[in-house]
């Protein structure tokens, strides 16, 4: 009897919780990213030849590309933008009752953000708290003719997970600051996620999660969309060690392309790497 074998091979993506190095030539329309049917490579990584093409994201003043699924945008990277400003205001307005167990005090912070939604959480008006006298601190004393108040208009979409709102606070101040001070945001670089929270020493990048599994997930997210560097909290360095990323970062085997994660402790810092 004669037997015939019949071998089905099926090839199925796997995007990597580490991502692999990734570098976006600004010369070019389109930049390279991987794709969902990537082809794996024989160590069982995503090869360098998976990629498809996604549109190049020019340079931008008043921008953050954060690290969040907003279901409006379809993306897992949303963009934080200011709309306008900076633009003279006579008066702050007012705390909302009860503020004070939710949000720091104004204190002599000349800045005022403001975005579009009419009914905003406690999260919401954290965020923007917090944004604001990081910005503050970061500046010092208000720009000539912005005075006594600055207000900026920003667009903040909405993640998809309510969890998630706690996260997006240094995004919300990179844009802030950028439109402040007229720098163009490299869109095409870096990827941030991470809250802020006033701490003894200042407006600091807050933890994200003490999960290994997690911030894989947002490293992985970041090097899918192309960037060359994801911003995570230095408050999690002790977990960033304990991913995958971090476990391959310098297996050339795994990374044929740069990317990088970084850690911040400062708005100073992830401005820095935003407007590289």
């Amino acid at each position: 009897m004669r037997v015939v074998l019949i071998v089905v091979s099926t090839c199925a993506a796997y995007f990597l919780r580490s991502g692999a190095g990734l570098e976006v030539d600004g010369s070019n329309s389109t930049a390279m990213t991987s794709a969902v049917g990537a082809s794996v490579n024989s160590s069982g990584m995503v090869g360098a030849n998976s990629t498809a093409n996604h549109t190049f994201r020019p340079a931008k003043v008043g921008s953050c590309q954060c690290i969040y699924y907003s279901s409006y945008e379809k993306s897992k990277v949303t963009e934080v933008f200011a709309t306008s400003g900076p633009t003279t205001v006579q008066q702050a307005p007012k705390d909302p009752d009860n503020a004070q167990f939710y949000m720091p005090p104004r204190g002599d912070c000349w800045l005022i953000l403001n975005t579009a939604l009419r009914t905003k959480s406690r999260q919401d008006q954290y965020n923007l708290r917090i944004s604001e006298l990081a910005v503050c601190d970061m500046v010092g004393f208000a720009p000539s003719g912005c005075k006594p108040f600055c207000q900026i208009d920003l667009r903040v979409p909405l993640p998809y997970n309510n969890d998630e709102t706690d996260d997006i606070a240094a995004c919300i101040a990179t844009a802030a600051l950028t439109k402040l001070k007229g720098l163009k945001v490299n869109r095409d670089s870096t990827a941030v996620f991470g809250g802020l929270v006033k701490t003894k020493a200042g407006i600091r990048v807050k933890s994200y999660s003490d999960v290994p599994g997690h911030l894989d997930e947002k490293l992985k997210t970041a090097y899918v969309q192309a960037y060359k560097y994801a911003v995570l909290p230095k408050a999690d360095e002790a977990t960033y060690k304990k991913t995958k990323h971090y476990e391959k970062k310098d297996d050339p085997l795994y990374y044929d392309r740069e990317f990088h994660g970084v850690l911040c402790d400062t708005l100073g810092c992830v401005v820095d790497y935003a407007t590289r």
